[in-house]
């Protein structure tokens, strides 16, 4: 399968779209991780750090969007490692049960594998997220252990679970798709 070339972008599947975040987005994405579904498993930064990120070498941005709207937001970083691994550090989807998380992280990997050339990419997810545990596993994503106590969590600490994909399984999982 031919790699995209950085000109396709936004990347579109199934009337979700995968676009560059822009500074006046940042308010959309603070409400996003304000959200009450979201705020329990999301780290929240405010619209200053988001503009940061914007500008930040080796991070990607991005807002997911329908043609009615934006629906939700995802974060990359080191989109420019030497060895290919790229860290989904965050997505973030408004209204559950629609979809659009699991497009919107079939969007991202699109753009990980086949434009910005990856070999792995790799998240953390909390203990307690079974649903978005769910869809990264249903996706072809592998645990490869906990990173114990690694987040900070009001007054204590949380465990993650840290999953992976590889390029390989990607274009398995793409075939199997047709």
């Amino acid at each position: 399968m031919p790699g995209l070339e950085r000109d396709q972008l936004p990347l579109t599947i199934g009337g979700l779209t995968l676009r560059p975040t822009r500074p006046d987005d940042c308010a959309f994405v603070v409400g996003l991780e304000r959200q009450p579904d979201n705020a329990r498993h999301v780290e929240q930064w405010s619209e200053a750090e988001h503009r940061a990120s914007l500008q930040r070498p080796g991070t990607a941005h991005w807002i997911l969007e329908r043609p009615d709207g934006p629906v939700g937001y995802a974060l990359l970083e080191d989109v420019d490692d030497p060895n290919g691994s790229i860290l989904l550090r965050r997505i973030v989807i408004a209204g559950k049960g629609r979809g659009d998380g699991r497009t919107g992280v079939r969007l991202v990997l699109r753009y990980c594998f086949e434009v910005a050339r990856c070999h792995r990419v790799w998240l953390n997810v909390a203990l307690d997220n079974r649903r978005a545990e769910g869809l990264y596993r249903r996706l072809g994503f592998v645990e490869e252990g906990i990173a114990r106590e690694s987040v900070r969590k009001g007054e204590g600490f949380a465990s993650m679970r840290v999953l992976s994909l590889l390029e390989q399984e990607y274009r398995n999982a793409r075939k199997g798709r047709g």
